[in-house]
């Protein structure tokens, strides 16, 4: 890549220009090769575009009224989230008519022309839990008060080292067991997986267990949460 003199008559000069880009930094002007812009192309990314640009398709494809039935939808409290200050934020109606189609679309589902009600699954409650370290392996368990509710599509459990500070799961925590709603145990595995982050707990250390569950568009209830001490069996 060539720098240019900025008192120089292509100093003044921006764009594309015989076969290379002329642009400047902080420190000078430059001129390079054009490139052809690399834009990652995997099935993933492929799909969720797709998605995306469905999403977009079908809202357009709405009417005015329901548009507007969307928009007022967004404004009730329950759909709120907080923004990077912590501050509670309601999206758009288009906004909210995104985040909830495009997980069913995702998951190969209908999508939905009308808002849901503001209805969140109730998590069950953490009756008792155990965690044994024995023989240079771990093992766990939580059990749950109730069965998933009727409108819960899955329930989630993670785990994150010491003791419980608030009810949502801490920054550095796994995620462990998932159960659907079509599974009936009233438990969950609460090491299993943990293992491949944290390796062996030590007797005694305390561990805090999260469970939440969540409904077909991934709106999460309040969570429910346990501490438990490592020991043996």
């Amino acid at each position: 890549m060539a720098t240019l003199d900025q008192t120089s008559i292509l100093g003044n000069l921006r764009g594309a220009w015989a076969g290379g880009i002329i642009s400047s930094n902080n420190s000078s002007w430059y001129l390079r090769s054009w490139k052809t812009p690399l834009t990652p192309a995997t099935y993933y990314q492929r799909e969720l575009r797709g998605t995306l640009a469905t999403c977009a398709t079908l809202w357009n494809n709405l009417s005015a009224r329901e548009k507007n039935t969307w928009g007022t939808a967004a404004d009730l409290p329950e759909w709120q989230k907080n923004d990077w200050f912590g501050n509670p934020k309601n999206p758009t109606g288009y906004g909210l008519f995104v985040r909830l189609n495009i997980l069913l679309l995702l998951a190969q589902r209908a999508p939905i022309s009308t808002p849901p009600a503001a209805l969140f699954p109730t998590c069950p409650g953490i009756t008792s839990a155990f965690l044994y370290r024995t023989n240079g392996t771990a093992y766990g368990r939580a059990d749950l008060s109730d069965p998933l509710p009727s409108n819960a599509n899955n329930l989630v459990t993670w785990i994150s080292p010491g003791t419980a500070n608030g009810t949502q799961p801490a920054k550095i925590k796994r995620r462990l067991d998932y159960i659907k709603a079509n599974e009936t145990h009233q438990y969950a595995t609460i090491w299993d997986r943990a293992n491949l982050q944290y390796g062996l707990p030590y007797i005694g250390q305390p561990w805090s267990i999260y469970v939440a569950c969540f409904d077909a568009y991934g709106r999460m209830s309040s969570t429910v949460t346990t501490t438990v001490i490592a020991t043996e069996p």
